[in-house]
């Protein structure tokens, strides 16, 4: 199926694959920097305490990302396996989107991340740290404010959310009381960003969108699965009208230098944690249901497909239109 991608994108294979390894080169480059001049803790690092070393961190972080992207379009494994380190030196950073890539990648959940979401929710609502549970949780994403920073707070609520419902579907962390649950439902119902425009990611969507999939992955109901669909097949369309514009400059788009993200790791991973959630076939009666799904092209259809392969199902099952 990657071929037919990268033939639909009119994408040379090699060129692809030297795009990626200068990425990563250039986070190989950057990490050794860093090594040179300390090591990285397990902690939350801030701007301003010291900047050459959040700036390499920062660099080597999105390096990956964008190698990661890249090997999306021939090496799901390999393109998970980038993504993954990326996740981990972003929320070193303190970004919520660390964790967001960390579990579209691994889809694996741990007591230690679950109570770390809990807190780190109760905290972009403004809320005090629960005393409820037996013991303190690290706090690795610091500062994220209800009325500020809303591109994380659409990246902590989306991790969070695919994080609890996994963990209530497969029986852990079921008990009377759920501080991420609860403190998620809190949140996602009353923050004003539920009916918000301003733009988060690459697309600039609004994040009402990813207010929205949030709350329908936590519900987890089949008809979730389609409001989900639908909200999917919307930035489906937005990605395939970016892509065309990027395609006018030939020369960019050939190269690999096209300013614009090739396989957009929003649309990949909502389709990553739901179809986790839900199931690949539900995901996929979901979008050939909902207005406008049966009718997205090949190029409108990829994100979805890399997220389907990057969740470990295969791709090959989606309707052709």
């Amino acid at each position: 199926m990657t071929v037919e991608h990268l033939e639909h994108l009119g994408l040379d294979p090699e060129q692809v694959r030297a795009t990626a390894q200068f990425h990563e080169a250039y986070a190989t480059t950057a990490a050794l920097e860093l090594e040179s001049i300390s090591t990285v803790k397990q902690a939350v690092i801030r701007p301003g305490a010291d900047d050459l070393t959040f700036t390499l961190i920062a660099d080597t972080a999105s390096a990956l990302r964008e190698a990661g992207q890249w090997a999306l379009l021939l090496d799901p494994v390999r393109a998970g396996e980038l993504l993954q380190r990326a996740g981990a030196l972003f929320r070193a950073l303190g970004h919520a989107f660390g964790m967001y890539l960390e579990v579209v990648t691994t889809g694996r959940e741990h007591d230690e991340d679950y109570s770390v979401l809990a807190q780190a929710v109760r905290q972009a609502s403004g809320l005090p740290p629960d005393r409820a549970t037996s013991a303190p949780a690290p706090a690795p994403l610091p500062d994220i404010q209800l009325h500020q920073q809303q591109q994380q707070q659409a990246y902590l609520v989306l991790t969070a959310s695919g994080v609890a419902s996994r963990a209530r579907f497969s029986g852990e962390h079921v008990r009377e009381f759920d501080p991420l649950t609860e403190a998620l439902s809190n949140m996602l119902d009353s923050s004003p960003h539920r009916s918000g425009v301003l733009p988060v990611g690459s697309l600039g969507t609004p994040i009402h969108r990813f207010w929205s999939v949030a709350q329908h992955l936590l519900r987890g109901r089949r008809r979730d699965a389609h409001r989900i669909a639908q909200h999917v097949v919307a930035m489906c369309r937005s990605y395939e009208e970016t892509i065309s514009l990027a395609r006018t400059n030939t020369y960019l788009w050939r190269n690999g230098a096209a300013p614009v993200d090739v396989a957009d790791l929003d649309i990949c991973g909502i389709a990553a944690l739901t179809t986790r959630a839900f199931g690949q076939d539900t995901l996929l009666n979901a979008l050939a249901e909902v207005p406008g799904g049966r009718d997205l092209s090949p190029i409108g259809r990829m994100p979805i497909e890399l997220g389907a392969a990057l969740a470990g199902g295969s791709d090959d099952r989606f309707e052709r239109g």
